[in-house]
């Protein structure tokens, strides 16, 4: 039971938050600041959400594109593409940017959802991806994998594509603060009064864990998430 109430109150958050679902969890507070950065190194041109869900990222990802398309096997309406990642039913060398959060550890065979990335992907074009290695059980039964960056690099060299960098996106203080957030936002946020109480003081354990992972420099070794960019190359 209680359970159902955190997924229903996790799936409310995102609808009501927005953009700003994201910045409860240290797991969210990471990606906001690295993946803006990435953005703005290596972004351009016309952008591919690939795994976009609820368009959570739309507003950021439009800051760094001239043109951006989402798609996602979920049936949402305002997707530009109901399809699948690793079967896309898109024109090879469409797209200058490729942007793929924390959707591959849903595919059963996620080295095809790198190589449909990569054929959709023009010649230098880039493809930013983030990956779990550390998460709780979600979005059942459609929960497959967990990786490491041998396992990313991997992957994708063989699918043509160059690894230009991989960033660890928090570590061990950030993964209880991640599962910290989900349990008690989860559990508290659709109780009134109660939710807005839960809020200021989870954002302030959030934050904490974040510094403490900063501290320690723990995440080499113990990495919450992945984020690797990668460069389409000329096929030889």
């Amino acid at each position: 039971m209680r359970k159902d109430i955190i997924k229903k109150n996790i799936r409310k958050m995102q609808e009501e938050m927005g953009d700003n679902y994201w910045r409860i969890s240290a797991s969210g507070i990471w990606f906001q600041k690295i993946f803006r950065e990435l953005l703005n190194k290596y972004s351009s041109g016309k952008l591919l959400d690939a795994g976009a869900g609820n368009l959570l990222y739309k507003e950021m990802l439009s800051d760094y594109c001239t043109e951006y398309e989402s798609l996602d096997i979920t049936d949402n309406p305002n997707l530009d593409y109901q399809q699948d990642i690793k079967d896309m039913e898109l024109d090879s060398e469409t797209y200058d940017t490729v942007f793929c959060r924390n959707v591959l550890e849903h595919v059963e065979k996620p080295q095809y959802g790198i190589k449909e990335i990569s054929r959709v992907l023009k010649e230098d074009g880039k493809a930013i991806i983030s990956v779990p290695h550390l998460a709780y059980l979600h979005n059942e039964p459609h929960d497959y994998y967990r990786f490491t960056k041998y396992s990313l690099k991997h992957m994708s060299e063989e699918a043509g594509l160059e690894v230009v960098e991989i960033r660890e996106a928090g570590g061990l203080f950030s993964f209880i603060g991640y599962i910290f957030s989900t349990a008690f936002m989860g559990l508290t946020y659709h109780i009134p009064v109660v939710s807005k109480i839960s809020y200021y003081i989870n954002k302030i354990f959030q934050f904490t864990v974040v510094k403490l992972d900063k501290i320690t420099g723990n995440a080499s070794l113990i990495p919450l998430n992945y984020i690797i960019v990668l460069k389409k190359i000329k096929a030889r």
